[in-house]
């Protein structure tokens, strides 16, 4: 079941591009290296072959990650922002943003008590460098030379956030618990362009942008101003990848994701204008934590671990052995050049 899961990603993909695979082919190895415990951060610079475990540094709470103009930023549950160039050698900078991140006015007035006060959420691309998610607190950018991380969302009186894009033309998007917020002044004013309920996913395919909300799969060709509701489902939520020039949505998580087994991925070929299913009667697959392409790879971290494809999703190897590290782990990469980066979190959601 676990190679199962990457193979339906593969084929499901060949089928719908009317290409005619073979029949589905077990991993050719078993991965290397093992995760073990301690170890949570690595780096592969051959395409996923070998692996160097480049943890020294980092504290066993690590929960994001991305990498962006030549830097990796990766970001614990205790809001201390870890940045490097040099990160195979162990070499980390520390911005610690319960001091660093300011707001003029009050925080968020429901904080949940499950998750520390400054959990870092997620790390985020901006035109400028990385945006931080920080729960029950927002959006938060790093004003240019300064240490200072500086609230993007204050003037925005809805806080329920879910997450941020910011486009190839500047403008900011929000997607929040009451829809889509735009600002096209860095955050100083923001005006409601979608009111038809939760979004918590928001991507941009060739200067169209994509969402994904309670209603389903949204998309704008104006950028931004109107949404119209390309894909109907209320049943689940998704995340979105690019594979070549076709967007893949996945449903990845909710409590409904157990009702949506039969068919997790739709596919775009038309920049989320109109979506079809990869594969009809797909086999029921496991919750996957990420897909990227470099070059032409593809690297897909899942329950197992890691797996690649060099055939354009025909056969897969998986590189990279979670080892049996519990239900509760999950991964995520990035990658800058190619030079592919992982991140074990333990003990997520």
């Amino acid at each position: 079941m676990r190679i199962l899961l990457v193979l339906v990603l593969g084929l499901g993909l060949m089928a719908y591009r009317n290409l005619q695979p073979h029949a589905p082919q077990p991993p050719m190895c078993t991965a290397s290296p093992v995760c073990q415990a301690g170890s949570i951060f690595f780096q592969s610079a051959d395409g996923g072959t070998t692996w160097q475990d480049i943890s020294a540094g980092l504290p066993d709470t690590m929960n994001s990650l991305l990498a962006l103009n030549g830097e990796v930023y990766v970001g614990s549950a205790n809001g201390i922002l870890y940045h490097s160039r040099q990160p195979e050698n162990g070499v980390w900078e520390q911005e610690n943003l319960n001091d660093y991140c300011v707001t003029t006015g009050e925080f968020f007035s429901n904080v949940d008590q499950r998750l520390p006060e400054n959990y870092i959420m997620n790390i985020l691309p901006g035109h400028t460098g990385p945006v931080v998610h920080i729960y029950n607190r927002g959006f938060f950018r790093q004003k240019p030379g300064t240490k200072v991380w500086q609230s993007i969302n204050e003037t925005l009186a809805e806080k329920t956030l879910h997450t941020l894009l910011e486009s190839a033309s500047g403008s900011l998007f929000i997607g929040a618990g009451t829809g889509i917020y735009k600002s096209a002044d860095q955050g100083k004013t923001w005006n409601q362009v979608y009111t038809g309920g939760w979004v918590s996913g928001l991507f941009e395919s060739n200067g169209a942008l994509i969402g994904s909300g309670s209603k389903g799969l949204l998309q704008s060709s104006d950028g931004g101003d109107h949404w119209t509701l390309a894909l109907p489902d209320e049943r689940t939520n998704y995340e979105f990848f690019q594979v070549d020039e076709t967007v893949v949505a996945a449903c990845l998580f909710g409590p409904w994701r157990d009702s949506y087994k039969a068919n997790p991925f739709h596919v775009s070929s038309n920049h989320g204008a109109t979506w079809q299913p990869m594969i009809e009667a797909l086999p029921a697959a496991e919750h996957i934590d990420d897909l990227l392409q470099v070059g032409n790879d593809l690297f897909c971290c899942y329950k197992a671990g890691i797996a690649r494809s060099s055939d354009g999703g025909k056969t897969w190897q998986l590189v990279f052995d979670l080892h049996n590290q519990g239900k509760t782990t999950s991964m995520q990469l990035t990658v800058w050049g190619k030079t592919v980066y992982a991140i074990v979190r333990r003990g997520g959601c």
